[in-house]
């Protein structure tokens, strides 16, 4: 399993590595640098000294003892080298620290303050000025032009520089030794909030959904998870006390035609001859209620979670509204009702079918639960399918719960005709379209339910 604070030790390891090299790199070049400026300069002032000393006497070159000596070009010194070379390549003169030997030739390059490096006739790391020059006292001209190889042996200044450069690898490596386990600590530390966080959200449950993350003390980069974990948790807290009166409401709303089956089936059991077909008019009418709440329930669940098939066609909407105020007319009439219906010849790409359950739905509550000897009205346009009735009964209170499952103005829930589903299917089905419902109830006690037509954002065209 990767750790996320095994994975920032490494990279930020990786990091101060690299930092700590790039740093190491520039100190001992910049270091090497200064201390070959130095070397270099006291080679340029041997090198003046050399040349100010190298005169002609009687046509040959000439320097004296003393001189050299004394600026450490003797035999016994063997740190300070130098040499005359005439113009083809013969050695005119040279130190008395080179005994018999040669400085190694010089090859292309412009003579003229010339720095390089070389080696040694005894096989030691030396570094060498080249200049052009003219002999003291040289009146006939006999060496002018001629070149001075001026050498100062460099194998204490390799060895400085070297030593230089493993002092700083050596404490870079040091360095990062320290700095992992500090990087551990402070990560160990940082990273506590997580891992109390953590804690804290494995600690809630499904018995514990109302349990929430404290912000007060959360780092500014943990805050917008915990707010995100707080508003999930309300979510599933919502959710699962909906599931639970669902579950309820479900047990309560089959609990009656359940028990009147039972009741009819223990009736025919004792005694058979009560068995006739009004009771078994009454069993089908019972189970009839309870396959529509179950359909209800299934159909809403699919709407809900958007696994609902929807089949489009273009469909006269005011021909639906039209056939579902005539089925119902003949239950209006019976409750006293007056159907006034203003249809607009409105066509809309959707499904016939789930518009014909909004209508049926929507028209069929107001039919219910209408004021007996009141109006329903329901007007269909190109915005809008709007339904109308008189609902003294309700309270501003109530409009809110007018979509929930089951829910319904009567507590008791005497009987079982009216599950309390159609307004929560219609809802969900117009939400399926593209489409939103919504209700309102007027100040003169009546209550609206109209469908948008328009297409919501998102929703189906």
């Amino acid at each position: 399993m990767k750790s996320i604070r095994g994975h920032l030790v490494r990279r930020l390891a990786m990091a101060m590595a690299v930092l700590l090299t790039a740093c190491g790199i520039t100190v001992w070049a910049l270091a090497r640098e200064a201390l070959l400026e130095q070397f270099d300069l006291t080679l340029e002032a041997k090198s003046h000294i050399i040349r100010a000393g190298v005169e002609e006497d009687d046509g040959e070159l000439e320097m004296e003892i003393k001189l050299e000596k004394q600026h450490g070009f003797d035999a016994d010194s063997g740190q300070f080298f130098f040499e005359v070379r005439s113009p083809s390549g013969t050695s005119l003169l040279r130190s008395a620290s080179l005994q018999n030997d040669h400085l190694p030739a010089l090859k292309g390059g412009r003579l003229e303050d010339l720095y390089y490096n070389l080696t040694l006739p005894d096989g030691g790391p030396a570094r060498a000025v080249a200049s052009v020059i003219d002999a003291a006292d040289d009146k006939k001209g006999l060496f002018r032009g001629i070149t001075l190889i001026t050498a100062r042996r460099s194998d204490e200044f390799e060895s400085t520089v070297r030593l230089l450069r493993w002092l700083l690898a050596a404490t870079g490596g040091a360095t990062l030794a320290l700095m992992v386990p500090l990087i551990r600590h402070s990560l160990r530390h940082g990273l506590q909030p997580l891992s109390q966080l953590a804690e804290r959200t494995a600690a809630i449950d499904a018995r514990h959904l109302d349990t929430r993350l404290p912000t007060g003390g959360s780092p500014e980069e943990l805050r917008p998870v915990v707010i995100t974990l707080n508003g999930l948790l309300e979510r599933l807290h919502d959710s699962f006390a909906r599931e639970r009166r669902f579950s309820s409401n479900v047990a309560h709303e089959l609990r009656t035609p359940v028990a009147e089956l039972k009741s009819l089936a223990e009736l025919a059991t004792q005694w058979p001859e009560e068995a006739t077909p009004e009771a078994f008019a009454e069993v089908l009418a019972i189970a009839g209620e309870m396959e529509t709440v179950v359909e209800r329930l299934r159909f809403l669940a699919r709407a809900e979670e958007g696994t609902q098939p929807v089949i489009l066609n273009t469909v006269a909407l005011g021909d639906v509204v039209q056939e579902t105020v005539s089925r119902l007319a003949a239950l209006a009439e019976e409750r006293g009702l007056a159907l006034r219906t203003e249809a607009a010849p409105v066509e809309l790409l959707t499904d016939a079918g789930l518009w014909r359950m909004i209508a049926a739905n929507l028209i069929g509550n107001a039919v219910h639960h209408a004021l007996s000897g009141s109006t329903v009205a329901v007007s269909l346009t190109s915005a809008s399918f709007q339904v109308s009735n008189q609902a003294p009964l309700l309270t501003p209170e109530d409009v809110p719960l007018l979509f929930g499952r089951f829910w319904r103005k009567d507590t008791a829930r005497s009987g079982y005709g009216h599950s309390g589903l159609g307004l929560a299917l219609a809802h969900s089905l117009a939400g399926l379209l593209g489409h939103s419902l919504t209700a309102e109830l007027g100040t003169d006690g009546v209550l609206s339910m109209t469908v948008d037509l328009q297409p919501a954002k998102g929703g189906l065209p």
